[in-house]
């Protein structure tokens, strides 16, 4: 039985999946299974996949969400850890002898996290790094606004390896046709509850110029995150004292959100953010910002093609 299974989701992704495998079976620890979910998959990812023979379980499913991929490579794994790398991106070599090594050795840490390397092949800048120094931490109960950002550092599915049981406690990734967000729904309840390894080293490369679902993929049309719209059961697991961390954070999230709802074209989503989201007052600045949008949505429109000009014109 392997220690460590490492499930890719994939869909359509047949250009990027031999770099993703390649990457995990070029790992310098060597005990791990991989199974690879595709999701409804119409282009030759399976040819792709076929060329690894038994090095790789490959699984097919009906299109459903990134999340029911993991979920569902969840339910054939058999490791006690669980890692997860989506099928545009790639490990650093050391990825899994670093992370596991750090869960083997402080068996009182439920999840280890690393730093990532994010942008396209010729820009890519290391990052989730702020304020993370290599060893065991815990979310604190006390905080400033301003580390808000910073506090879910290394809480990306591709660069975390955590144990089984941990992830089977909150129900996997969030489901239900979600295409965004999925992952940071678990991770956030996962931080509320466990004790952490921060690796403070970028061992995982986010490849922005491929990334085909999340914020860097171009998309003009972003659903709600369900951390926004169905946080109940997140807040049914979070202690008492780390509630006033996840109202904050919520808000902080909303804010982010509300910024690219106005950006593409839905302010309605914005508004429903901001009566929902009361603390996003907080942080005044953007609350400006946002009413201001909202309330002159031409003058907005003017601004941003202003903006998007004089930087063109600073490129030439």
């Amino acid at each position: 039985m392997p220690h460590v299974s490492v499930i890719v989701p994939t869909y359509n992704r047949a250009t990027y999946i031999a770099r993703a495998v390649n990457s995990i079976l070029s790992q310098t620890y060597r005990d791990f299974e991989v199974i690879v979910v595709d999701d409804g998959s119409t282009d030759h990812t399976r040819q792709v996949l076929a060329a690894y023979g038994d090095r790789v379980r490959y699984v097919f499913q009906d299109n459903a969400g990134p999340g029911a991929a993991r979920n569902h490579g969840i339910r054939l794994s058999t490791g006690q850890y669980l890692a997860f790398l989506d099928s545009d991106d790639m490990w650093m070599p050391a990825f899994l002898e670093k992370t596991v090594g750090a869960l083997d050795a402080h068996p009182s840490v439920d999840v280890a996290t690393t730093g990532l390397y994010v942008g396209p092949a010729d820009r890519k800048t290391p990052a989730h790094l702020e304020g993370v120094q290599t060893g065991p931490w815990q979310l604190p109960t006390r905080f400033r606004q301003r580390q808000l950002p910073f506090l879910l550092n290394g809480f990306s599915s591709g660069s975390l390896v955590v144990r089984q049981e941990v992830v089977g406690r909150y129900g996997g990734f969030y489901e239900q046709g979600c295409t965004l967000g999925e992952d940071i729904y678990l991770w956030v309840q996962v931080l509320l509850n466990h004790a952490v390894y921060r690796l403070g080293e970028p061992l995982v490369w986010y490849d922005t110029g491929a990334s085909q679902l999340g914020f860097a993929s171009g998309r003009r049309d972003f659903p709600l995150e369900p951390v926004l719209v169905d946080p109940d059961p997140i807040w049914r697991h979070c202690p008492g004292q780390h509630r006033a961390f996840l109202s904050a954070w919520l808000a902080l999230h909303a804010v982010k959100s509300m910024h690219m709802q106005i950006a593409t074209g839905h302010p309605e989503n914005a508004r429903w953010l901001l009566e929902h989201y009361p603390l996003v007052r907080r942080w005044p600045w953007d609350w400006l910002r946002i009413r201001f949008k909202l309330a002159f949505p031409r003058a907005t429109e003017l601004l941003r093609r202003a903006k998007h000009t004089l930087r063109g014109r600073e490129l030439l």
